[in-house]
């Protein structure tokens, strides 16, 4: 795989963009199987370099490791989010547990993260510029919450636990693409079209000739579809109607409802945080953001709106 298109740089303008008509679907899983042994490779020799940790040969070398891995996720995420047909729903749940072990093995890392302190706690930093202090403390931070100072077992748990998130959040994402593609709003007469502009009226009809049902409209189960038919529709019905199948997207009680995943989600982050040791799953992903707590967040929400 060392001579896939997916590892190698990109080329052309701006820096090199994707090579978009030359990914093949069925490379992906080996592809990342070959990018993530070469980060762990660079990751590695920077945790075992001899030399004494410095910013230039830690941090800015863990900066430039996993480019290969980087560019192979970026052009994979395209295919997850907006490509998603064919094999490319299994192949994600392949690769999402593949991705989730790698970072575990990089921030509990115990020579890495030994690396980081000993700049961190260095008097050096008092040399550095507010740039490279900023990423050094964000990346140590990012360390300590992502488990580096955790005992070995309870390190494991975690690895688990982020596992097991991984296999959750891509079968909810799937789910929710399945309902968007399955459910669709017919309309049959065209005094129902009242209020919506042509290319709207248009977009439908596109939408059901595809679906070969030419002489009707289609309203997609999708935002960009859902949107402009809230927006400029005076059939209030058919409103609700739209509104009710898109927000009720896995809520059916079938093969695709996510109500048992997202309990299951919510059980994995409440112990996951408890292990780190916040108090729950919204203090953890609140810390490193500009409110912090959930309590600020919500007095920030609540906060009275004043027009200047």
């Amino acid at each position: 795989m060392t001579d896939s298109v997916l590892l190698k740089p990109w080329t052309g303008p701006y820096g090199g963009v994707p090579p978009w008509d030359l990914v093949r679907s069925e490379e992906f899983i080996a592809a990342f199987d070959k990018a993530i042994e070469m980060a762990s490779h660079e990751i590695g020799q920077i945790a075992d370099n001899p030399e004494p940790a410095t910013f230039d040969n830690t941090v800015v070398a863990m900066e430039n490791a996993g480019r290969a891995l980087n560019r192979l996720d970026s052009i994979f995420g395209v295919y997850s989010s907006n490509l998603n047909l064919g094999p490319i729903p299994d192949i994600e749940r392949v690769v999402a547990p593949k991705l989730s072990a790698h970072s575990d093995s990089i921030y509990q890392n115990s020579k890495l993260f030994e690396r980081l302190k000993t700049i961190y706690e260095s008097d050096a930093k008092k040399e550095m510029t507010v740039a490279q202090t900023r990423l050094i403390d964000d990346l140590y931070k990012t360390f300590v919450r992502r488990g580096a100072k955790l005992g070995e077992s309870d390190k494991a748990r975690l690895s688990r636990i982020n596992a097991d998130l991984a296999r959750l959040f891509t079968d909810f994402s799937q789910n929710v693409l399945e309902d968007e593609k399955r459910f669709v709003t017919w309309i049959e007469k065209e005094s129902d079209l009242d209020g919506l502009p042509a290319s709207v009226i248009a977009s439908m009809k596109r939408a059901a000739e595809e679906r070969e049902k030419p002489n009707q409209w289609a309203v997609t189960n999708t935002r960009s579809s859902m949107d402009p038919f809230l927006t400029y529709s005076k059939n209030r019905p058919l409103r609700e109607q739209v509104w009710r199948t898109y927000y009720n997207r896995c809520d059916n009680g079938d093969e695709h409802d996510n109500n048992g995943i997202i309990t299951e989600i919510l059980a994995l982050r409440r112990e996951r945080a408890k292990l780190l040791g916040y108090p729950t799953h919204a203090h953890w992903r609140l810390e490193p953001t500009m409110a912090k707590t959930p309590e600020a967040t919500e007095a920030l929400m609540n906060r009275p709106f004043k027009l200047e």
